[in-house]
């Protein structure tokens, strides 16, 4: 069910094996191959050799040189309804080269897919346009739950767009953008778009970045149970659960918001309006 090449050098030779063995079997759940040197036509040979698995969840495929034909299968995969993959990790891709993940053939299915819950795309040269086109692409999926986009080249107009498209109205919960290099228009943006979003949890930013403690107070406000108090019908049987998670919010939060803030904001939810 699990096979793991980790920082295993591959010819062409030993890549055409590995597809046409990768082919013959359908047991596969998780397919870790992470630096391994592999070319963007090595990876998309042997992304297209695993179109057809019913059982693979996770593909791991970091540290390698998918550019736009790895890209293109992947969005093949993604697209098929085939594979029901779940958790897909091309993060650290060209690092060390000029050309980048081609983020556009990716963005284009995720409209589509209702498998993937987790896309991590971390290190990756990627920029405002990328993170528009993934924002679009992201809009209308309600699969996703976790999207990493850390250390990328995302300025302020790309975080707007997220704020816009991503936080204010997929169904991510967990957004990591911690080392981008945003100003103020995008966290302000951010900062926005989380106050009317009840389902992140977590939204990570440079410590530092402007209104990073707003940020976390609303995620601390989720994780305590806003979701639940934003239903008219909220059953008050609940109120001893969202109370004690409450508190541990709290303490978790390192001081970034106190436990009167945190009932405060609850309960001007409409549960507490009736």
């Amino acid at each position: 069910e699990n096979l793991t090449f980790s920082y295993c050098i591959f010819d062409d030779e030993a890549v055409d094996a590995l597809a046409t063995g990768l082919s013959a079997n359908q047991s596969l759940v998780h397919l870790v191959i992470p630096g391994c040197e592999l070319s963007d036509n090595q990876i998309a040979s042997l992304i297209r050799s695993i179109s057809r698995h019913r059982r693979l969840q996770t593909l791991k495929m970091a540290r390698n040189h998918c550019a736009v034909a790895g890209a293109r299968a992947i969005a093949e995969l993604l697209l098929s309804g085939t594979t029901p993959l779940s958790s897909l990790d091309m993060s650290y891709q060209h690092c060390e080269r000029a050309e980048k993940l081609s983020i556009g053939p990716i963005a284009e299915v995720m409209e589509h897919n209702t498998s993937l819950k987790e896309l991590i795309l971390s290190f990756n040269k990627l920029n405002d346009n990328d993170a528009e086109t993934l924002s679009e692409g992201l809009r209308r999926n309600l699969r996703l739950e976790r999207l990493d986009l850390r250390a990328n080249n995302i300025r302020d107009p790309g975080a707007m767009a997220i704020a816009r498209k991503i936080v204010g109205g997929s169904s991510v919960e967990k957004l990591f953008l911690f080392g981008n290099p945003l100003n103020q228009a995008g966290p302000a943006a951010l900062l926005e778009a989380i106050q009317g979003n009840v389902d992140i949890e977590v939204l990570n930013m440079d410590y530092n970045a402007c209104f990073y403690e707003s940020v976390q107070f609303y995620t601390c406000l989720n994780r305590a149970g806003r979701r639940a108090l934003s239903f008219e019908n909220f059953n008050p049987a609940l109120w001893p659960l969202v109370l004690a998670r409450a508190k541990k919010i709290v303490r978790e939060s390192r001081g970034l918001c106190t436990h009167s803030d945190i009932l405060y904001h609850l309960v001007k939810g409409p549960a507490c309006q009736r």
